[in-house]
């Protein structure tokens, strides 16, 4: 009975030796991510003045800049280091057509394009198509 034991009991150490000295701490690294690369506001915000605030997630530093589109669309924090937050303030969309702009988010070496999608009275944002958003760039 001891040996069957003492077999056990050798068995758990050499096992726990193997779980403990094989792993290694869970750490991930993200050279630049955003959530969405598209972000639509809904009419009845677009009507108003509209804040919201964009992350930005980078293993080094990063900045964004507006592109394409119309100067309706105010950036600040527009650049920082690791995880990071760009505050976005839309002007009213009095025009009523639906309008975008193309911002860059730029970092590690990569570029992502971000557009930004404002609805019409008659038009949703979500149901313009990716391809059609370069018609909407005012």
């Amino acid at each position: 009975m001891e040996s069957k034991a003492m077999k056990r009991i050798i068995l758990f150490v050499l096992a726990s030796c193997l779980v403990l000295g094989c792993s290694r701490p869970f750490s991930t690294s993200i050279d630049l991510g955003v959530n969405n690369t598209r972000i639509n506001i809904p009419w009845a915000d677009a009507q108003r003045s509209f804040d919201f605030t964009f992350p930005v997630y980078s293993s080094g530093s990063w900045d964004a800049q507006i592109v394409a589109g119309g100067d309706w669309l105010r950036i600040s924090g527009a650049s920082g280091t690791g995880t990071g937050y760009i505050h976005c303030t839309s002007q009213p969309n009095l025009s009523g057509v639906p309008r975008a702009v193309i911002m860059e988010v730029r970092g590690q070496g990569k570029i992502i394009p971000v557009y930004i999608v404002i609805s019409s009275a008659d038009l949703a944002a979500t149901e313009l198509e990716d391809a059609d958003l370069d018609n909407y760039l005012i």
